[in-house]
């Protein structure tokens, strides 16, 4: 987890994300910037678009790999999204390209340090106004993620798992108890299962991204355990919405039915409505 004293600089701008590197004696920061060059791009822009950090400010471990006298190899980090209370949002590793270093036209004596790694590593440009959002914090109203595409949910998903693993207030799974689905918000994968994760756990909520994400959250851990009923309302539409989507191609049943009926195998009442 993020410090919340790593969070914090006397500069004009916030600070976006933070360089960690984990061991068995705890997370250490490695450095901090404002902004990802290039994190965000659209299918087939990202060959030879620039991919830095802007306005690094390297901690100790991060200055010495800068100072060697030698050839600089590589240095791995991960690299951690933060919003606007200097919560984690996310962590991936990256590889910065420390002998790539240059001054920052951001100043103060900041960096901009390239990132080595290929564009496996970019996300897709419908994720950056998901991020926006959840840099002002985590949700509080249901159906926020309804407002993006099938990918930009996909991000949510992935914000939303982030988050039930790493906040501090996460409630201990409970059974028993009555939850409701909106089957109207419902238009595609992806949705479905944003929609049953605030279900189940309020905006921001996790409780699959797939059906095996959501089998292993069945199987507990998470905000909800079997057996709890589940009322689906507008359950027609949703079926209608995911009336040609099927696991597999040679599937008989639909999406909408897999899910009904994994969520019953593992003794989940469910309503439709």
């Amino acid at each position: 987890m993020v410090g919340r004293a790593w969070v914090t600089w006397d500069r004009p701008f916030p600070v976006g994300y933070a360089l960690t590197r984990r061991s068995w004696k705890g997370t250490q920061l490695w450095g901090r910037c404002a902004d990802v060059e290039g994190l965000f791009v659209a299918p087939g822009d990202a060959t030879g678009s620039p991919f830095r950090l802007i306005g690094c400010e390297p901690a100790t471990a991060l200055v010495d790999a800068l100072r060697r006298a030698d050839d600089r190899a590589p240095v791995r980090v991960e690299l951690c999204p933060l919003d606007a209370s200097g919560r984690e949002m996310q962590r991936f590793s990256v590889t910065l390209d420390t002998a790539g270093a240059q001054p920052s036209a951001t100043g103060g004596a900041l960096l901009d340090i390239p990132i080595a790694d290929g564009d496996d590593k970019r996300l897709p440009v419908t994720a950056r106004p998901v991020w926006d959002l959840w840099r002002k914090g985590v949700p509080t109203s249901l159906n926020q993620w309804t407002a993006f595409s099938a990918e930009g949910r996909n991000a949510w998903l992935r914000l939303a798992l982030h988050l039930h693993f790493t906040r501090a207030d996460t409630p201990l799974p409970r059974s028993g108890g009555e939850y409701h689905l909106d089957g109207r918000a419902v238009s595609d994968v992806p949705g479905l299962h944003c929609a049953l994760g605030e279900a189940l756990d309020g905006p921001g909520g996790y409780y699959g991204s797939g059906m095996d994400a959501m089998r292993d959250c069945l199987s507990g851990g998470f905000a909800a355990e079997p057996p709890f009923r589940l009322v689906w309302h507008d359950a027609r539409a949703s079926r209608r919405a995911l009336a040609d989507v099927r696991l597999a191609p040679e599937g008989r049943l639909g999406y909408f039915d897999d899910v009904f009926r994994t969520l019953r195998r593992f003794g989940v009442i469910v309503e439709l409505c």
